[in-house]
């Protein structure tokens, strides 16, 4: 996609990568914890299934090992749910601090001309609030990938368990999912989550031999 300036639009995860990368351990394992443990959690019903099939119904299996392995499931899912949100939390404040850095070495480079023209209550209040959006949707990465995971894993398991049933959720996946990109588009302005042309061309403007006090440019480390 093309601006008002001619220049290509970026992504959101395109203009976050460079401060993505120093944390991509923690980006790929808080993913990994979250991919586990909802598929542990979507299997819990097939182990109630043994159980009540097997050892309550029909006497054939132990109890005591089946208990076992259903309180090792619950301690190894709590465990990956609690370091994966410890994670996703660590991810998103470390890249945030990353921006504030960032910015303000990037506010450090402007010359005094570019500084007159600037507001720095403005300039500061929308950072500090867009890079509060930033740490909050990195901590829910993780989030959102357990939830499709659940929700993938959970139909694996219900279409074995009850296939009925699975075809009655599956056919009312598509209108959901139809819904809730839809509102997504009403409820949640185009300019809050990416700049509108014009101001992006001001950003870049402003002559005086300096960069805009916008996002463009930005690297982690400073200058």
């Amino acid at each position: 996609m093309k601006t008002g300036t001619g220049d290509p639009d970026p992504g959101l995860w395109q203009q976050l990568r460079p401060f993505l990368r120093p944390h991509r351990r923690a980006l790929w394992a808080s993913v990994a914890l979250a991919i586990g443990g909802q598929v542990l959690l979507a299997m819990v019903p097939l182990l109630q299934k043994v159980v009540v099939d097997d050892v309550i119904v029909g006497r054939t299996r132990p109890l005591a090992p089946w208990i076992a392995v259903l309180l090792g499931v619950a301690v190894i899912g709590f465990a990956a749910h609690t370091v994966r949100r410890y994670l996703g939390l660590r991810l998103g404040i470390d890249v945030q601090h990353d921006l504030r850095v960032a910015i303000h070495h990037q506010l450090h480079r402007l010359d005094a001309a570019r500084h007159d023209r600037l507001h720095a209550g403005d300039v500061l209040s929308r950072a500090v609030a867009d890079t509060n959006l930033v740490q909050l949707f990195l901590a829910q990465v993780a989030l959102l990938v357990a939830n499709v995971t659940l929700v993938g894993a959970g139909l694996v398991v219900m279409a074995f368990l009850s296939p009925v049933l699975f075809l009655v959720v599956a056919a009312t996946l598509p209108p959901l999912g139809i819904i809730g990109f839809r509102l997504r588009q009403a409820l949640v302005p185009r300019g809050l989550v990416r700049p509108a042309p014009h101001r992006r061309a001001h950003q870049r403007g402003g002559g005086g031999g300096g960069r805009g006090a916008g996002g463009e440019g930005l690297r982690p480390g400073g200058p």
